[in-house]
């Protein structure tokens, strides 16, 4: 999913699906795979409309009202999850797709941590395990042959 969310908090970018290039697998037309990857492409890019919109919301934030901004961010990126979440998986890909899930998960719980940390090493700290998911969360979804949700952003 992209995720450039400026963390105006910290004064740094995050691009969550930015990372290393992977080699991506294509899934024949019509096969259950090929099916998920369409239905999740289209869940990452309801999302990416809506981080879009959210990152116009967070460029005109203070600093007061800029966590706000990032919490409805993680919000939505839970949401998007469950959404992935809840598609049918092919048999045999269970365990790759729930790793990716995971990664993905994991971004929106640091998303949040950043925006309710209240200390600045915190804030940092979250930050970092942003990227660290955003990159695994990117290389899995590009591995595994999503367009959309493994598009850098």
């Amino acid at each position: 999913m992209k995720r450039g969310l400026l963390l105006l908090l910290a004064g740094v970018s995050v691009a969550g699906c930015g990372g290393t290039t992977s080699t991506s697998t294509t899934a024949a037309p019509g096969t259950p795979k090929a099916r998920l990857i369409a239905a999740a492409d289209r869940i990452c890019s309801a999302e990416n409309t809506s981080i879009s919109t959210l990152n116009q919301k967070l460029r005109a934030a203070t600093a007061a009202s800029a966590p706000g901004v990032l919490r409805e961010a993680a919000a939505a990126e839970r949401a998007s999850v469950g959404d992935l979440r809840a598609l049918p998986v092919p048999s045999g890909e269970e365990a790759t797709v729930s790793r990716w899930l995971a990664a993905e998960g994991a971004v929106a719980t640091d998303e949040m941590n950043v925006a309710t940390a209240t200390e600045a090493e915190a804030r940092q700290t979250a930050e970092q395990d942003i990227e660290r998911a955003a990159v695994l969360a990117h290389d899995l979804a590009v591995g595994y042959g999503f367009k959309v949700c493994g598009a850098q952003g």
